[in-house]
């Protein structure tokens, strides 16, 4: 299995930041038919066939786990490439 795992830090509020992750899992969820839930107040669950991960954040910092199946292997760095474009637009809008 293949992980992505990006960190980033950022200055939102953390309902800032909970509506911005909402937008972006939407916005993830579309393109590689993943669905989302919360798991607690600080971190989101999602999946889809052959993909998992979650988001996890606090004050200061969110980080981005996505665990890769094999038949997304293949695509790992072009699907790392949109997740941090995603988290880039939404933390720093």
């Amino acid at each position: 299995m293949s992980v992505i795992k990006i960190e980033k830090n950022h200055q939102l509020t953390i309902i800032q930041l909970k509506n911005r992750i909402e937008q972006m899992a939407e916005q993830i969820g579309e393109e590689f038919a993943i669905k989302y839930e919360w798991e607690d107040s600080t971190c989101m669950l999602f999946r889809g066939k052959g993909i998992n991960g979650d988001i996890e954040f606090n004050s200061q910092q969110l980080v981005f786990t996505m665990r890769l199946g094999m038949m997304w292997r293949v695509l790992r760095n072009a699907i790392e490439s949109k997740v941090t474009q995603a988290i880039e637009q939404n933390l720093m809008h």
